[in-house]
Protein backbone atom coordinates (compact mmCIF):
# COMPACT_ATOMS: atom_id res chain seq x y z
CA UNK A 1 0.00 0.00 0.00
CA UNK A 2 2.67 2.29 0.66
CA UNK A 3 4.39 1.87 -2.97
CA UNK A 4 1.33 2.44 -4.36
CA UNK A 5 0.95 6.00 -2.38
CA UNK A 6 4.52 6.18 -3.90
CA UNK A 7 3.64 5.43 -7.13
CA UNK A 8 1.32 8.73 -6.72
CA UNK A 9 3.38 11.17 -5.50
CA UNK A 10 6.25 10.42 -7.79
CA UNK A 11 5.86 12.98 -10.40
CA UNK A 12 7.76 14.97 -13.50
CA UNK A 13 9.39 18.01 -11.33
CA UNK A 14 10.21 19.98 -14.56
CA UNK A 15 6.62 18.88 -15.76
CA UNK A 16 6.28 22.80 -16.55
CA UNK A 17 9.01 23.00 -19.17
CA UNK A 18 6.61 20.43 -21.50
CA UNK A 19 4.28 21.19 -24.23
CA UNK A 20 1.06 20.04 -22.75
CA UNK A 21 -1.52 17.92 -24.28
CA UNK A 22 -4.91 17.49 -23.37
CA UNK A 23 -5.75 13.62 -21.78
CA UNK A 24 -9.37 13.55 -23.20
CA UNK A 25 -8.67 12.46 -26.70
CA UNK A 26 -7.28 9.56 -25.50
CA UNK A 27 -9.67 9.07 -23.10
CA UNK A 28 -11.83 9.47 -25.60
CA UNK A 29 -10.21 7.44 -28.50
CA UNK A 30 -12.43 4.64 -30.20
CA UNK A 31 -11.18 1.35 -29.65
CA UNK A 32 -12.51 -1.97 -32.05
CA UNK A 33 -14.32 -4.25 -29.55
CA UNK A 34 -12.54 -7.55 -30.71
CA UNK A 35 -9.36 -5.69 -28.95
CA UNK A 36 -11.39 -4.64 -26.03
CA UNK A 37 -12.55 -8.33 -25.58
CA UNK A 38 -8.72 -9.24 -25.11
CA UNK A 39 -8.56 -6.57 -22.36
CA UNK A 40 -11.85 -8.07 -20.69
CA UNK A 41 -10.14 -11.52 -20.60
CA UNK A 42 -6.80 -9.79 -19.26
CA UNK A 43 -9.07 -8.55 -16.49
CA UNK A 44 -11.14 -11.62 -15.89
CA UNK A 45 -7.80 -13.84 -15.68
CA UNK A 46 -6.32 -11.73 -13.60
CA UNK A 47 -9.41 -11.37 -11.43
CA UNK A 48 -9.81 -15.50 -11.18
CA UNK A 49 -6.49 -16.68 -10.57
CA UNK A 50 -4.42 -16.24 -7.35
CA UNK A 51 -1.35 -17.59 -5.75
CA UNK A 52 -1.55 -21.16 -3.79
CA UNK A 53 -4.79 -22.65 -5.86
CA UNK A 54 -6.93 -20.06 -4.13
CA UNK A 55 -10.08 -18.48 -6.14
CA UNK A 56 -10.28 -15.15 -6.87
CA UNK A 57 -14.41 -15.26 -6.61
CA UNK A 58 -14.33 -16.26 -3.02
CA UNK A 59 -16.77 -12.97 -2.76
CA UNK A 60 -18.38 -12.39 -5.38
CA UNK A 61 -19.24 -15.93 -6.65
CA UNK A 62 -18.69 -17.69 -9.78
CA UNK A 63 -22.39 -17.61 -10.82
CA UNK A 64 -23.04 -13.68 -10.73
CA UNK A 65 -19.56 -12.94 -11.71
CA UNK A 66 -19.56 -14.98 -15.00
CA UNK A 67 -23.15 -13.50 -15.76
CA UNK A 68 -21.93 -9.84 -15.43
CA UNK A 69 -18.83 -11.06 -17.78
CA UNK A 70 -20.88 -12.48 -20.08
CA UNK A 71 -23.27 -9.39 -20.20
CA UNK A 72 -20.34 -6.88 -20.52
CA UNK A 73 -19.24 -9.33 -23.73
CA UNK A 74 -22.68 -9.77 -25.01
CA UNK A 75 -22.52 -5.13 -25.46
CA UNK A 76 -18.89 -5.79 -27.04
CA UNK A 77 -20.15 -7.46 -29.49
CA UNK A 78 -22.93 -5.63 -30.21
CA UNK A 79 -20.59 -2.61 -31.07
CA UNK A 80 -17.69 -2.47 -33.57
CA UNK A 81 -15.64 0.16 -31.25
CA UNK A 82 -15.99 2.01 -27.54
CA UNK A 83 -13.88 4.36 -26.15
CA UNK A 84 -11.71 3.87 -23.36
CA UNK A 85 -13.53 5.99 -21.17
CA UNK A 86 -16.98 4.12 -21.88
CA UNK A 87 -15.39 0.48 -21.74
CA UNK A 88 -14.01 1.70 -18.37
CA UNK A 89 -17.21 2.44 -16.94
CA UNK A 90 -18.40 -0.98 -18.30
CA UNK A 91 -16.38 -2.73 -16.80
CA UNK A 92 -15.79 -0.89 -13.17
CA UNK A 93 -18.61 -2.65 -12.08
CA UNK A 94 -16.88 -6.01 -12.45
CA UNK A 95 -13.55 -5.36 -10.51
CA UNK A 96 -16.15 -4.40 -7.34
CA UNK A 97 -17.92 -7.46 -7.54
CA UNK A 98 -14.60 -8.91 -6.80
CA UNK A 99 -14.27 -7.66 -3.40
CA UNK A 100 -10.45 -7.51 -3.47
CA UNK A 101 -9.03 -5.76 -0.94
CA UNK A 102 -6.40 -3.87 -2.59
CA UNK A 103 -8.44 -3.68 -5.88
CA UNK A 104 -7.50 -0.34 -7.82
CA UNK A 105 -9.23 0.28 -11.62
CA UNK A 106 -8.12 3.57 -12.82
CA UNK A 107 -7.84 6.02 -15.74
CA UNK A 108 -4.66 7.10 -14.74
CA UNK A 109 -3.18 4.40 -17.21
CA UNK A 110 -0.28 3.59 -19.12
CA UNK A 111 -0.93 6.32 -21.70
CA UNK A 112 -0.32 8.79 -18.57
CA UNK A 113 2.68 7.89 -17.06
CA UNK A 114 6.05 8.28 -18.58
CA UNK A 115 7.87 5.32 -20.30
CA UNK A 116 10.01 4.27 -17.67
CA UNK A 117 6.51 4.92 -15.43
CA UNK A 118 8.69 7.36 -13.06
CA UNK A 119 5.38 9.68 -12.76
CA UNK A 120 2.59 11.55 -14.03
CA UNK A 121 3.14 12.67 -17.91
CA UNK A 122 2.28 16.42 -17.67
CA UNK A 123 -1.69 17.32 -19.41
CA UNK A 124 -3.17 20.42 -19.84
CA UNK A 125 -6.67 19.81 -17.49
CA UNK A 126 -5.94 21.32 -14.22
CA UNK A 127 -8.19 19.23 -12.30
CA UNK A 128 -6.11 17.92 -9.19
CA UNK A 129 -7.93 19.41 -6.30
CA UNK A 130 -4.98 20.02 -3.41
CA UNK A 131 -7.30 18.81 -0.34
CA UNK A 132 -7.38 15.90 1.73
CA UNK A 133 -10.66 15.38 3.33
CA UNK A 134 -12.19 13.23 5.95
CA UNK A 135 -16.01 11.62 6.30
CA UNK A 136 -17.47 11.54 9.77
CA UNK A 137 -20.80 10.59 10.38
CA UNK A 138 -21.78 11.48 6.51
CA UNK A 139 -19.94 15.05 7.36
CA UNK A 140 -16.61 15.62 5.53
CA UNK A 141 -13.76 17.71 7.36
CA UNK A 142 -10.56 19.15 5.55
CA UNK A 143 -7.54 17.23 7.05
CA UNK A 144 -4.96 18.86 4.72
CA UNK A 145 -3.05 20.54 8.61
CA UNK A 146 -1.06 23.12 6.45
CA UNK A 147 -3.99 24.87 5.10
CA UNK A 148 -5.66 27.62 6.20
CA UNK A 149 -8.77 25.10 6.04
CA UNK A 150 -8.02 22.41 8.42
CA UNK A 151 -10.08 21.16 10.31
CA UNK A 152 -13.11 23.35 8.61
CA UNK A 153 -16.39 21.47 7.46
CA UNK A 154 -16.37 21.13 3.94
CA UNK A 155 -20.17 22.01 2.67
CA UNK A 156 -19.85 21.37 -0.94
CA UNK A 157 -17.80 22.11 -4.16
CA UNK A 158 -19.61 23.87 -7.08
CA UNK A 159 -22.87 23.48 -5.09
CA UNK A 160 -22.52 19.42 -5.11
CA UNK A 161 -23.10 18.32 -1.65
CA UNK A 162 -19.19 17.17 -0.23
CA UNK A 163 -20.98 13.73 0.71
CA UNK A 164 -21.84 13.41 -2.65
CA UNK A 165 -18.61 13.90 -4.25
CA UNK A 166 -17.10 11.43 -1.81
CA UNK A 167 -19.45 8.70 -2.71
CA UNK A 168 -18.89 9.30 -6.42
CA UNK A 169 -14.79 9.21 -6.26
CA UNK A 170 -15.01 6.19 -3.82
CA UNK A 171 -17.09 3.82 -5.97
CA UNK A 172 -14.36 4.09 -8.51
CA UNK A 173 -11.40 4.37 -6.37
CA UNK A 174 -10.74 1.60 -3.77
CA UNK A 175 -13.28 -1.12 -2.46
CA UNK A 176 -12.45 -1.13 0.98
CA UNK A 177 -12.81 2.23 1.29
CA UNK A 178 -15.80 2.24 -0.77
CA UNK A 179 -17.47 -0.54 1.23
CA UNK A 180 -16.86 0.83 4.60
CA UNK A 181 -18.30 4.09 3.86
CA UNK A 182 -21.75 2.83 2.97
CA UNK A 183 -21.80 1.08 6.28
CA UNK A 184 -20.18 3.19 8.65
CA UNK A 185 -20.42 6.94 6.42
CA UNK A 186 -16.94 7.22 7.27
CA UNK A 187 -13.73 7.61 5.21
CA UNK A 188 -10.03 9.20 4.24
CA UNK A 189 -9.29 10.68 0.80
CA UNK A 190 -6.68 12.58 -0.49
CA UNK A 191 -8.86 14.45 -3.67
CA UNK A 192 -5.92 14.48 -5.55
CA UNK A 193 -5.86 10.73 -6.40
CA UNK A 194 -8.76 11.30 -8.01
CA UNK A 195 -8.64 14.10 -10.56
CA UNK A 196 -9.40 12.44 -13.56
CA UNK A 197 -12.77 10.46 -12.32
CA UNK A 198 -14.02 13.62 -10.08
CA UNK A 199 -13.37 15.70 -13.69
CA UNK A 200 -15.27 13.31 -15.34
CA UNK A 201 -18.48 12.91 -12.87
CA UNK A 202 -18.47 16.28 -11.74
CA UNK A 203 -16.77 18.23 -14.28
CA UNK A 204 -14.25 19.72 -11.66
CA UNK A 205 -11.37 21.60 -13.82
CA UNK A 206 -9.69 25.42 -13.69
CA UNK A 207 -11.05 26.61 -10.13
CA UNK A 208 -13.95 25.00 -8.03
CA UNK A 209 -16.06 27.08 -5.28
CA UNK A 210 -16.20 25.33 -1.98
CA UNK A 211 -18.56 26.30 0.51
CA UNK A 212 -17.17 25.07 4.26
CA UNK A 213 -17.75 26.69 7.95
CA UNK A 214 -14.32 27.07 9.74
CA UNK A 215 -13.43 25.14 12.64
CA UNK A 216 -15.60 25.94 16.03
CA UNK A 217 -17.98 28.57 14.07
CA UNK A 218 -21.69 28.30 11.81
CA UNK A 219 -21.19 31.12 9.55
CA UNK A 220 -21.14 29.63 6.03
CA UNK A 221 -18.32 30.80 3.67
CA UNK A 222 -17.19 30.64 -0.32
CA UNK A 223 -13.52 30.02 -1.03
CA UNK A 224 -12.37 29.62 -4.67
CA UNK A 225 -9.55 26.70 -4.91
CA UNK A 226 -7.13 26.97 -7.85
CA UNK A 227 -6.64 23.45 -9.31
CA UNK A 228 -3.59 21.89 -10.21
CA UNK A 229 -2.90 20.10 -13.52
CA UNK A 230 -2.33 16.47 -13.84
CA UNK A 231 1.97 16.39 -13.55
CA UNK A 232 2.25 19.12 -11.29
CA UNK A 233 4.84 18.25 -8.45
CA UNK A 234 4.22 21.02 -6.14
CA UNK A 235 1.00 19.31 -4.06
CA UNK A 236 2.64 16.30 -4.09
CA UNK A 237 6.11 16.58 -2.67
CA UNK A 238 4.30 18.46 0.09
CA UNK A 239 2.40 15.55 0.98
CA UNK A 240 5.25 13.32 0.47
CA UNK A 241 7.29 15.13 2.90
CA UNK A 242 4.64 15.19 5.51
CA UNK A 243 4.32 11.42 5.00
CA UNK A 244 7.86 10.91 5.45
CA UNK A 245 8.16 13.20 8.58
CA UNK A 246 5.23 11.08 10.32
CA UNK A 247 7.33 8.93 13.17
CA UNK A 248 5.88 5.12 12.38
CA UNK A 249 5.04 4.40 16.26
CA UNK A 250 4.96 5.97 19.94
CA UNK A 251 4.80 4.89 23.17
CA UNK A 252 3.41 6.43 26.27
CA UNK A 253 2.36 5.66 30.05
CA UNK A 254 -0.44 6.69 31.59
CA UNK A 255 0.03 5.61 35.35
CA UNK A 256 -0.21 1.47 35.10
CA UNK A 257 -1.14 1.01 31.35
CA UNK A 258 1.13 1.54 28.76
CA UNK A 259 0.08 2.66 25.21
CA UNK A 260 2.17 1.67 21.85
CA UNK A 261 0.42 2.87 18.95
CA UNK A 262 1.47 1.25 15.51
CA UNK A 263 0.97 3.89 12.47
CA UNK A 264 1.67 3.21 9.04
CA UNK A 265 5.27 1.32 8.63
CA UNK A 266 7.89 2.41 6.61
CA UNK A 267 9.56 0.31 3.64
CA UNK A 268 13.19 0.20 5.42
CA UNK A 269 14.69 -1.79 7.54
CA UNK A 270 13.29 -3.63 10.46
CA UNK A 271 16.01 -3.11 13.23
CA UNK A 272 15.09 -5.92 16.22
CA UNK A 273 17.27 -3.65 18.10
CA UNK A 274 14.43 -1.11 17.77
CA UNK A 275 11.91 -2.88 19.26
CA UNK A 276 13.92 -4.67 22.15
CA UNK A 277 14.24 -0.91 23.12
CA UNK A 278 10.51 -0.49 23.07
CA UNK A 279 9.72 -3.62 25.12
CA UNK A 280 12.70 -2.33 27.46
CA UNK A 281 11.00 0.72 27.89
CA UNK A 282 7.29 -1.20 28.46
CA UNK A 283 9.44 -3.87 31.02
CA UNK A 284 11.20 -0.94 32.72
CA UNK A 285 7.93 0.65 33.67
CA UNK A 286 5.92 -2.06 34.46
CA UNK A 287 3.09 -1.32 33.83
CA UNK A 288 -0.24 -3.99 34.82
CA UNK A 289 -2.10 -3.18 30.97
CA UNK A 290 -0.37 -2.92 27.47
CA UNK A 291 -2.90 -1.11 24.53
CA UNK A 292 -1.58 -1.96 21.10
CA UNK A 293 -3.10 0.57 18.99
CA UNK A 294 -3.41 -0.53 15.02
CA UNK A 295 -6.23 1.53 14.38
CA UNK A 296 -4.51 3.99 12.05
CA UNK A 297 -2.24 0.54 10.45
CA UNK A 298 -2.71 1.05 7.06
CA UNK A 299 0.08 -0.70 5.44
CA UNK A 300 2.60 -2.97 7.39
CA UNK A 301 4.26 -6.68 6.33
CA UNK A 302 3.14 -10.18 7.98
CA UNK A 303 7.29 -10.35 9.40
CA UNK A 304 7.14 -7.54 11.56
CA UNK A 305 3.91 -8.82 13.83
CA UNK A 306 5.57 -12.21 13.89
CA UNK A 307 8.75 -10.73 15.61
CA UNK A 308 6.47 -8.81 17.58
CA UNK A 309 4.41 -11.76 18.52
CA UNK A 310 7.51 -12.99 20.59
CA UNK A 311 7.42 -10.27 23.07
CA UNK A 312 3.79 -10.82 23.78
CA UNK A 313 3.73 -14.49 24.02
CA UNK A 314 5.97 -18.09 23.96
CA UNK A 315 4.68 -21.69 22.44
CA UNK A 316 3.19 -23.11 20.37
CA UNK A 317 0.13 -20.88 18.68
CA UNK A 318 -1.90 -20.84 15.03
CA UNK A 319 -0.61 -18.30 12.43
CA UNK A 320 -2.30 -18.97 9.64
CA UNK A 321 -5.46 -21.10 8.07
CA UNK A 322 -3.17 -22.76 5.33
CA UNK A 323 -0.74 -24.78 8.09
CA UNK A 324 -1.99 -27.53 9.07
CA UNK A 325 -0.81 -27.43 12.73
CA UNK A 326 0.20 -24.96 15.56
CA UNK A 327 3.57 -23.76 14.91
CA UNK A 328 6.19 -23.18 17.67
CA UNK A 329 6.69 -19.32 17.28
CA UNK A 330 10.18 -19.25 18.60
CA UNK A 331 11.38 -21.79 15.02
CA UNK A 332 9.19 -20.25 13.13
CA UNK A 333 10.60 -16.90 13.64
CA UNK A 334 13.76 -18.37 13.26
CA UNK A 335 13.33 -19.12 9.95
CA UNK A 336 11.52 -16.10 8.87
CA UNK A 337 14.28 -13.72 10.34
CA UNK A 338 16.95 -15.63 8.42
CA UNK A 339 15.01 -16.06 5.19
CA UNK A 340 14.44 -11.87 4.94
CA UNK A 341 17.25 -9.57 4.50
CA UNK A 342 15.32 -6.04 5.29
CA UNK A 343 15.23 -7.70 9.45
CA UNK A 344 18.48 -6.10 10.64
CA UNK A 345 19.35 -8.66 13.57
CA UNK A 346 19.02 -12.55 14.76
CA UNK A 347 16.33 -14.16 16.78
CA UNK A 348 19.25 -14.69 19.67
CA UNK A 349 18.79 -10.66 19.23
CA UNK A 350 15.66 -10.84 20.78
CA UNK A 351 15.24 -9.84 24.68
CA UNK A 352 13.02 -12.43 26.13
CA UNK A 353 13.16 -10.65 29.57
CA UNK A 354 10.99 -8.58 28.04
CA UNK A 355 8.29 -10.49 27.30
CA UNK A 356 4.71 -8.57 28.50
CA UNK A 357 3.17 -10.88 30.59
CA UNK A 358 -0.01 -9.26 31.93
CA UNK A 359 -3.22 -8.08 30.36
CA UNK A 360 -2.99 -7.16 26.56
CA UNK A 361 -5.86 -5.04 24.70
CA UNK A 362 -6.48 -4.30 21.32
CA UNK A 363 -7.30 -1.17 19.52
CA UNK A 364 -8.92 -1.58 15.96
CA UNK A 365 -10.06 1.52 13.69
CA UNK A 366 -10.98 2.79 10.51
CA UNK A 367 -7.26 2.06 8.99
CA UNK A 368 -6.60 -0.59 9.80
CA UNK A 369 -5.99 -3.06 6.86
CA UNK A 370 -3.49 -5.91 5.62
CA UNK A 371 -1.06 -7.52 7.61
CA UNK A 372 -2.62 -5.61 10.49
CA UNK A 373 -5.94 -7.06 10.63
CA UNK A 374 -4.13 -10.62 10.32
CA UNK A 375 -2.48 -10.00 13.84
CA UNK A 376 -5.61 -8.94 15.25
CA UNK A 377 -6.92 -12.39 13.85
CA UNK A 378 -4.19 -14.19 15.26
CA UNK A 379 -3.52 -12.62 18.62
CA UNK A 380 -7.70 -13.42 19.09
CA UNK A 381 -7.88 -16.54 17.72
CA UNK A 382 -5.27 -18.04 20.20
CA UNK A 383 -6.98 -15.64 23.39
CA UNK A 384 -3.57 -13.82 23.83
CA UNK A 385 -5.80 -10.61 24.15
CA UNK A 386 -7.94 -10.01 26.90
CA UNK A 387 -10.17 -7.92 24.73
CA UNK A 388 -10.62 -6.08 21.29
CA UNK A 389 -11.65 -2.06 21.74
CA UNK A 390 -12.58 0.50 19.21
CA UNK A 391 -13.86 0.25 15.55
CA UNK A 392 -14.27 -2.58 12.75
CA UNK A 393 -11.06 -2.73 10.63
CA UNK A 394 -11.33 -1.87 7.46
CA UNK A 395 -10.22 -4.61 5.29
CA UNK A 396 -11.88 -8.37 6.02
CA UNK A 397 -10.21 -11.19 8.15
CA UNK A 398 -10.44 -13.43 5.19
CA UNK A 399 -8.75 -11.18 2.84
CA UNK A 400 -7.48 -10.63 -1.17
CA UNK A 401 -3.90 -8.99 -0.60
CA UNK A 402 -0.47 -8.43 -2.27
CA UNK A 403 -1.18 -5.97 -4.45
CA UNK A 404 0.08 -6.59 -8.37
CA UNK A 405 -0.59 -3.53 -10.69
CA UNK A 406 -0.99 -4.14 -14.12
CA UNK A 407 -1.99 -2.20 -17.67
CA UNK A 408 -5.09 -4.15 -19.97
CA UNK A 409 -2.93 -4.59 -22.81
CA UNK A 410 -5.36 -2.69 -25.37
CA UNK A 411 -6.57 -0.19 -23.56
CA UNK A 412 -3.54 0.62 -21.28
CA UNK A 413 -6.14 1.10 -18.28
CA UNK A 414 -4.54 0.71 -15.31
CA UNK A 415 -5.56 -2.20 -13.26
CA UNK A 416 -4.10 -3.72 -9.89
CA UNK A 417 -5.63 -6.74 -7.91
CA UNK A 418 -4.12 -9.51 -5.49
CA UNK A 419 -2.26 -12.10 -5.82
CA UNK A 420 -3.08 -13.91 -2.68
CA UNK A 421 -5.99 -14.76 -0.59
CA UNK A 422 -5.71 -15.20 3.49
CA UNK A 423 -8.36 -17.20 5.17
CA UNK A 424 -8.77 -15.95 8.76
CA UNK A 425 -7.35 -18.44 11.47
CA UNK A 426 -11.53 -19.52 11.52
CA UNK A 427 -12.01 -19.69 7.59
CA UNK A 428 -15.17 -17.14 8.03
CA UNK A 429 -16.16 -15.84 4.80
CA UNK A 430 -17.88 -12.46 6.68
CA UNK A 431 -18.18 -9.77 4.28
CA UNK A 432 -17.27 -7.37 6.81
CA UNK A 433 -14.02 -6.39 8.85
CA UNK A 434 -12.94 -7.99 12.20
CA UNK A 435 -15.45 -6.37 14.78
CA UNK A 436 -14.33 -5.60 18.06
CA UNK A 437 -15.50 -6.92 21.08
CA UNK A 438 -16.19 -3.46 22.34
CA UNK A 439 -17.02 -0.17 20.34
CA UNK A 440 -15.36 2.66 21.41
CA UNK A 441 -15.19 5.79 18.51
CA UNK A 442 -15.74 9.60 18.64
CA UNK A 443 -19.67 10.12 19.17
CA UNK A 444 -19.63 13.78 17.01
CA UNK A 445 -17.43 15.64 15.30
CA UNK A 446 -16.13 17.81 17.75
CA UNK A 447 -14.17 14.48 19.17
CA UNK A 448 -14.03 13.60 15.97
CA UNK A 449 -12.00 16.54 15.37
CA UNK A 450 -9.95 16.15 18.28
CA UNK A 451 -9.33 12.47 17.81
CA UNK A 452 -6.66 12.73 15.44
CA UNK A 453 -4.10 10.50 17.51
CA UNK A 454 -6.48 8.62 19.10
CA UNK A 455 -6.59 10.40 22.26
CA UNK A 456 -10.05 10.40 22.91
CA UNK A 457 -10.55 6.88 21.89
CA UNK A 458 -7.37 5.96 23.92
CA UNK A 459 -8.72 7.77 27.24
CA UNK A 460 -11.93 5.89 26.89
CA UNK A 461 -9.84 2.64 26.72
CA UNK A 462 -8.12 3.25 29.60
CA UNK A 463 -11.27 4.18 32.14
CA UNK A 464 -13.04 1.08 30.83
CA UNK A 465 -9.77 -1.09 31.27
CA UNK A 466 -9.75 0.44 35.16
CA UNK A 467 -13.18 -0.09 35.32
CA UNK A 468 -13.05 -3.64 34.93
Amino acid sequence: MKNLCLLFIALFLSSANFSQDSIMPILHHLISTEELNTDLTFLKNKAVNKRYKYDGLMYAGKERFYNLYDSIKNVLQKKESMSRLDFYFLTAPLVELLQDDVSIYSLVGKYAHDSRNEGYLPFAEKTVIPLMVEVFQDTVYITSNYSDLFKSRLISINDIPASEVIAGVLKFTSFSKSRYYKKYKYASLNLSYSSVISYLLFDFHDEVEIKYTPVGEETVLTKSVKMLPIGDASFYEHVKKEMDSLPWYSLSFEEDVAVFKIKTMPPDDLKLELINNIFGKIHENKPVSLIIDISGCLWSYDNFWIILLNYLYEGELSLYEFQKRPQDLAKYTKKRINNISYILGKYADINKEFQFKENIYLVTGTSTSSAAVRFADIIQYNHIVTKIFGSETLTKTSQYDFYNGHYLPISGISLGLSTNFYYALDKNLNTHGLIPDVEVAPKNGQEFLNNFENEIVIDEVIKLIKSE
